[in-house]
């Protein structure tokens, strides 16, 4: 069965392939690792788990006969050629944490969180944090240097903590934010587009600085108080009153 917590540990160990493929400078790696991720995560397959035994038997035979062939493999004057030892090192870690994703079993409901995914975010966060991040992937933030591959491994590990917990109620939210995930795109477009016209049409109601008339009060007139200084015969202003207001309109 595929889980959230599968689909999301699948994404963290297919992330620790393309930093370290990154790393060593050998695409296979990554295209392996992820290939490799995505077969774990959709249980096609089970095989047995890894033993401790098997696996520093494993690391010390990968480690060993895959310092010798990176050391031909690597490309001329990188640090793999030098360090093949300790590359071939990370390579046989990525091999039995993507063995161990593939032989975990289901999870306990009474175990907070299942071992074997236990010791695959304890060692992939460890591996993580040893492979420099590449510089393609590094911004800076407020002046400080972010590596945002190991940030997202990180915010992948805390997601496959809680990620069966919370299954439900995260749905239930995230259907409710749903579409206002897909207005506010929409009225950003929209917004843009008619910001021309609405601003066009608000400035037409305003008055006109340019011509008004003696008298009126319409959008498009401005009042001329210097018609109720000037003597004139002709009436500026008339009211309707019962008694006369003032004698000064008289």
């Amino acid at each position: 069965m595929i889980t959230l917590s599968n689909l999301f540990l699948a994404l963290f160990l297919a992330l620790i392939s393309l930093q370290l493929g990154l790393y060593v400078e050998f695409p296979i790696v990554t295209l392996m690792g992820c290939g490799l991720s995505v077969l774990g995560g959709l249980r096609l397959f089970t095989i047995e788990r890894p033993t401790w035994g098997l696996l520093f038997v494993m690391v010390a035979s990968v480690g060993f006969v895959g310092s010798e062939l990176l050391e031909d493999w690597a490309v001329e004057g990188s640090w793999v050629q030098s360090s093949s030892l300790y590359a071939a090192f990370l390579l046989s870690i990525l091999v039995y944490l993507l063995w161990l994703f593939a032989a975990r079993g289901s999870a306990s409901a009474q175990a907070p969180l299942e071992r074997d995914t236990q010791t695959i975010l304890v060692m992939g966060l460890i591996l993580l944090l040893l492979i420099p991040p590449p510089q393609a992937a590094v911004v800076s933030l407020f002046g400080i240097p972010i590596a945002m591959l190991t940030v997202a491994g990180m915010l992948l590990a805390s997601i496959v903590l809680i990620a069966d917990r919370c299954a439900g109620v995260l749905l239930s939210r995230l259907l409710l934010m749903l579409p206002l995930f897909l207005i506010v795109p929409v009225m950003l477009v929209l917004l843009g587009t008619a910001q021309g016209p609405i601003v066009a049409a608000l400035g037409s109601i305003f008055p006109d600085s340019d011509g008004y008339s003696n008298i009126g009060f319409s959008p498009y007139q401005r009042l001329d108080a210097s018609v109720f200084l000037r003597p004139s015969t002709s009436p500026v202003m008339r009211i309707e009153a019962a008694t006369l207001p003032s004698r000064y309109l008289a």
